[in-house]
């Protein structure tokens, strides 16, 4: 779907009568705060973009009756900040921009970017990092919405 409101209603009308849809997306937190830094040099633009908070509007704006339920999530970065080739395909894949034909200063800006944004600590009990707070977002909708 080129519309991302036009998916979600599809997504929704799938739902029996009454029935819930759920949906689970990434918060505006963490790797979209990367790629609005980011990709505009990398790619050109950011127009494709799409989190949580997107989806909030949408629900919202169509009327729906819906539970929203955040949920924190930490991206362990030490591979991206050792400058690893593990590393550099978390990169890209995060920003989906390819950084392997890249040069020395675009990695070095991208890695510095993901070490600036980095917390010390996940979850309790949870070993590594640094992190990326990464959290994602529950949504529980109710089937009739978006008319």
């Amino acid at each position: 779907f080129e519309n991302k409101g036009e998916a979600l209603t599809c997504a929704m009308q799938k739902a029996r009568p009454g029935g819930l849809t759920v949906v689970i997306h990434q918060g505006k937190q963490g790797v979209p705060q990367l790629q609005e830094a980011l990709l505009p040099e990398l790619r050109g633009s950011v127009r494709d973009m799409f989190t949580a908070d997107d989806i909030d509007e949408l629900l919202s704006s169509g009327g729906s009756y819906f539970d929203r339920h955040d949920v924190d999530a930490f991206l362990d970065i030490s591979e991206v900040v050792s400058g690893s080739d593990e590393g550099m395909k978390i990169m890209s894949f995060c920003l989906e921009a390819d950084h392997r034909p890249a040069n020395a200063v675009t990695l070095k800006k991208t890695r510095d970017a993901f070490a600036k944004a980095a917390v010390p600590r996940a979850e309790r009990g949870r070993s590594g990092g640094p992190f990326l707070h990464e959290p994602v977002t529950c949504f529980v909708a109710c089937s009739t919405l978006l008319a």
